[in-house]
């Protein structure tokens, strides 16, 4: 069996496969073959309607009965819009890249969900901003089985609107290679062993 051949019987639902749709009935069917190999099939065989074009190459193009359109593409695939371009999916949507993904904007990008966002990487994770990043949230929450580090070449700003808690199961240490100043209408601190020094500070505890 050529190979062409091959891959529409394994890759499409000619034969009822996959899909479920009926297997073609004498006299639905409609073959056409090229020369050079390849094929367009029309079929109307009840329960079963798909139409299909195939290039000699094995790539191919199908609607199949349900109105699933499946395409198979061996090479590159490359679409071009010369104006704009909206797609819609009424219901679940996955993308999937076994290789690197890159996605480009010449201009600004916004990324909308009215639902909740889950982002899950295997590897390390770059946010870069030539600029400012800025995140808002109604509640920040960061996890991490393992480390997390955050560093900034110049300044680092953090401002809290509300309250501002900070809890660590384990030790904590805050080392700065300059001065260091906590300001505050009232300070508390509270400690069952406390230990404030510093060279030149004439504060000893």
């Amino acid at each position: 069996m050529a190979t062409a051949e091959t891959t529409r019987f394994n890759k499409t639902s000619y034969d009822g496969g996959e899909s479920g749709g009926k297997k073609s009935e004498y006299g639905y069917l409609t073959v056409m073959k090229t020369i050079g190999g390849g094929e367009v099939h029309w079929d109307s065989t009840p329960g079963g309607e798909r139409c299909f074009v195939m290039h000699p190459r094995g790539g191919f193009t199908e609607v199949n009965f349900r109105g699933d359109e499946i395409k198979m593409v061996i090479g590159d695939c490359k679409n071009y819009y010369k104006s704009g371009m909206n797609s819609t999916t009424d219901e679940n949507k996955d993308c999937m890249s076994v290789g690197h993904s890159r996605c480009l904007g010449g201009g600004s990008s916004t990324v909308e969900y009215a639902g909740e966002v889950q982002i899950c990487m295997g590897g390390d994770t770059a946010v870069c901003g030539m600029k400012n990043v800025n995140v808002r949230a109604k509640s920040l929450y960061f996890a991490s089985d393992t480390n997390i580090n955050i560093h900034a070449d110049k300044d680092l700003g953090i401002r809290v609107e509300g309250n501002m808690k900070v809890m660590v199961d384990g030790d904590m240490e805050l080392t700065a290679k300059g001065a260091t100043k906590i300001n505050g209408e009232t300070i508390n601190l509270n400690s069952k062993n406390s230990s404030i020094s510093g060279s030149g500070s004439g504060l000893t505890s």
